[in-house]
């Protein structure tokens, strides 16, 4: 089946997430698998690259400070799925 012509074909770039498959909030009111905020999550396909890149920076520090549920190999759907 072909397309009309006026319908292109647009590629589409994969967006990196830092989810982990582990979906609570917890009373910090952060994600306890990839701490991100309600809204963060909520947003995530409709933010920038660079909105993204800044919550993607910030979240090793929110990890340091929270209790994040650690990684398992081929869990999530980010760069450190591929363990």
């Amino acid at each position: 089946m072909s397309l009309p012509d006026f319908i292109s074909v647009v590629p589409v770039e994969p967006i990196v997430s830092p989810c982990v498959n582990v979906c609570k909030i917890g009373k910090d009111r952060l994600c306890e698998g990839c701490r991100r905020t309600i809204d963060e999550v909520a947003r995530w396909t409709s933010m920038t690259p660079a909105e993204r890149d800044r919550v993607m920076a910030e979240l090793p520090a929110r990890q340091a400070t929270g209790q994040a549920i650690a990684r398992l190999p081929g869990k999530g759907r980010g760069p450190a799925s591929a363990n």
